[in-house]
């Protein structure tokens, strides 16, 4: 009864729609919502896990989720990836999710960010790993790689 429940849960905001609001309070972890947006890319890797997961940003062991997406240059075939940025002119931001202004770097190949909804928060990494060289010119993987990992409320 109780695992299903928890599946009920995690897959509810797909019955309302892919990013619906999430009510303030719930505690609804929304890879389903990350993993679906996802799945419509090409890609080589798409998974989704749910139970105990460890933070890449802090090392902190959670219950949660997260979502492991991968694919290269030649699946995408100029086909985008979501960034996950809920900047105020997107579907994100419109349904509830705002940055974390405390959780991002951002770098040569890699970069990372928090965002929230609600008691929620997920981070969002990706890598793509680059270097420059001998003649001074950027080269990047033809390999992108993202990890998304949300959980509800911290126990205080």
């Amino acid at each position: 009864m109780v695992g299903t429940q928890l599946i009920q849960s995690m897959f509810l905001p797909l019955l309302v729609g892919l990013f619906a609001a999430e009510p303030q309070g719930s505690q609804v972890v929304p890879c389903s919502e990350f993993y679906e947006a996802l799945e419509a890319v090409p890609h080589v890797a798409l998974e989704q896990r749910i139970g105990s997961v460890e933070s890449t940003w802090d090392g902190d062991v959670f219950e949660g989720c997260e979502v492991a997406f991968e694919t290269n240059d030649s699946a995408l075939a100029g086909a985008d990836t979501p960034d996950f940025v809920p900047d105020p002119d997107t579907g994100l931001y419109r349904a509830g999710w705002r940055s974390i202004p405390e959780i991002g770097a951002d770098g040569a190949g890699s970069g990372i960010h928090g965002i929230r909804r609600g008691l929620t928060e997920c981070l969002v990494r990706w890598d793509q790993p680059a270097f420059i060289d001998d003649d001074g010119s950027l080269v990047e993987s033809d390999t992108l790689t993202m990890l998304i990992q949300c959980r509800g409320p911290r126990a205080t």
